[in-house]
């Protein structure tokens, strides 16, 4: 009778800690608690035991979310005591918003500061569901780091997806004197001055939205030309942008006091206070960028000649360089300008001091561009100059030879 009475005074107790979203039992860890007491321990979601009768407090912990519940119950139980732990389902998705689809990059959904769940482009895990639980959805793109914070309610099968605000940018050069495609270097710089891309003629690709400077590049010699365009591009735009660069071509003629040609003149192009060009020929032709200054210099045994050039884009600028005995030392920078032209980088030199003569008709003249009036006002000079010159020195002559005789 005695060990009736003791036997009678357990009743056999089961608690459950049950997923709120599959029903099923929910992997954590159960304390059964008498007062301040720990009675009884299980881990695995799941307690069967035998508890005298009272009042215990289930005490459950789930790890993975860092998630501690707690509950009453009464022994006996008249049943199972079930725990049911609030749950959702919670996707995240990378979203590439120029190619309008998910993003092949790094992800995570954060909680508390620890990743509980990473994948690439698109995760999907459970979590618990508690209206002051938030959770972090963080994308790990080339373009930076994105993330949106996420609240969800029990029950829920939600889609969180993060904007990764990126563009597709073309930019392709075109050579406005020579009308086509330009071959020049080309940077994509980004707001903050770093070069997002390099190329040659031609950029082409995915980039993070934002605005953007395309540089083209024109090297001659020692001198570095740039011409600056700004391209802007918009979360999920796809931009094909064509810039004009301000391209123009010298034709530059060494030549006697008469017109005559001197085509072994060496003929040199600074810009920027740096050599660009150092040729022979007649002409010599080259491409520069437009609107900046240039001095040219023409070279032939002890005779020199200088001038100064800021040629318009697209144009063909035609210089003719008459050689003199110098009287001065040659300066490759242009003289104090007189006004301000449209850029900034720039400045409108004086009328071109020590040109011109008009070429002869040969063919090599004949295929290019004329001398404007200015020049050929100038040659006028030049060779009413040198004829005059000449009849100095044939009377001198003949004076000293009529004093000998």
């Amino acid at each position: 009778m005695i060990l009736l009475a003791v036997a009678a005074s357990a009743y056999q107790v089961t608690v459950e800690v049950v997923d709120g979203t599959t029903g099923q039992i929910l992997n954590s860890i159960i304390e059964i608690l008498q007062g301040n007491q720990t009675v009884a321990i299980s881990g695995t979601g799941l307690y069967q035991g035998d508890l005298p009768p009272g009042t215990y407090t289930a005490l459950v912990q789930i790890p993975r979310w860092g998630v501690t519940m707690a509950q009453q119950f009464s022994v006996p139980t008249g049943g199972p005591v079930k725990i049911v732990v609030p749950t959702a389902i919670l996707t995240a998705e990378a979203w590439d918003m120029a190619l309008d689809e998910v993003g092949n990059w790094p992800l995570s959904i954060i909680l508390n500061g620890v990743p509980i769940a990473t994948g690439v482009g698109r995760v999907s895990t459970e979590v618990y569901a508690n209206t002051t639980t938030s959770y972090v959805v963080a994308v790990y793109s080339p373009y930076g780091t994105f993330n949106r914070t996420v609240f969800v309610s029990q029950g829920q099968n939600i889609t969180a997806r993060v904007d990764v605000p990126t563009a597709l940018i073309r930019v392709a050069l075109y050579d406005e004197a020579a009308g086509g495609p330009a071959n020049f270097t080309v940077l994509l710089i980004n707001s903050e001055g770093a070069v997002a891309a390099k190329g040659t003629g031609e950029i082409s690709g995915e980039f993070l939205a934002g605005s953007y400077t395309a540089s083209s590049i024109l090297r001659l010699g020692a001198c570095q030309l740039t011409y600056n365009e700004t391209v802007e591009a918009k979360p999920g735009a796809r931009v094909n942008e064509t810039v004009m660069v301000p391209t123009a071509f010298l034709y530059i003629y060494a030549q006697s006091p008469l017109g005559a040609p001197v085509k072994n003149a060496t003929v040199a192009v600074y810009c920027l206070g740096k050599l660009a060009l150092n040729s022979s020929g007649w002409p010599v032709k080259a491409e520069v960028l437009a609107n900046y200054n240039y001095t040219v210099v023409a070279s032939y045994k002890n005779l020199t000649a200088t001038a100064w050039v800021i040629p318009r884009a697209g144009a063909v600028s035609t210089v003719y360089l008459n050689l003199t005995v110098p009287t001065a030392p040659i300066k490759v920078t242009p003289p104090s300008p007189r006004t301000t032209t449209t850029t900034s980088r720039t400045t409108a030199a004086p009328p071109l001091t020590t040109t011109t003569a008009k070429p002869p008709s040969s063919s090599g003249a004949s295929a290019n561009r004329g001398a404007p009036p200015g020049e050929i006002y100038a040659y006028l000079l030049a060779l009413g100059g040198s004829i005059s010159i000449a009849l100095a020195l044939g009377v001198l002559l003949f004076a000293l030879y009529a004093r000998r005789a």
